[in-house]
């Protein structure tokens, strides 16, 4: 397989974990909002994007790996990982900051469920 062809089966690999990670996130905010109403809901699609928007920093930064050798592979998924957790924490401490009603409980319950589509992909895919 050519480096362009890794790249892009790489890429609809991490599109559609991804992908899922939303759609499990605006069912979970629909859900409540029909249930618990709009904070709930609110709460609850935040935390899904805290899960899915550091995935997204993660793929692009994956995505652009020139080279598929393992220590190119190694370092780009070290730097992937460093901008997804970078960009995880900076969510959470911006939501706090800014968004004082959050319901941390759906929050965090989202958040959780969107991070489980992506390892439950990963044991999916083996």
């Amino acid at each position: 397989m050519n480096g362009q062809a890794f790249a892009k089966s790489r890429f609809s690999r991490l599109a559609k974990i991804i992908g899922a990670q939303v759609v499990v996130s605006l069912v979970i905010a629909a859900t409540l909002y029909a249930v618990k109403g709009r904070t709930a809901a609110l709460s609850a699609a935040i935390g899904g994007a805290i899960a899915f928007i550091p995935a997204i920093l993660y793929a692009a930064r994956m995505v652009a790996v020139a080279g598929t050798t393992p220590r190119h592979l190694l370092r780009a998924q070290y730097g992937a990982e460093a901008y997804k957790t970078a960009g995880t924490l900076a969510l959470f401490a911006v939501t706090f900051m800014l968004y004082r009603n959050v319901s941390a409980p759906w929050l965090f319950l989202t958040y959780v469920a969107a991070l489980l589509v992506y390892w439950a992909a990963l044991l999916i895919d083996r």
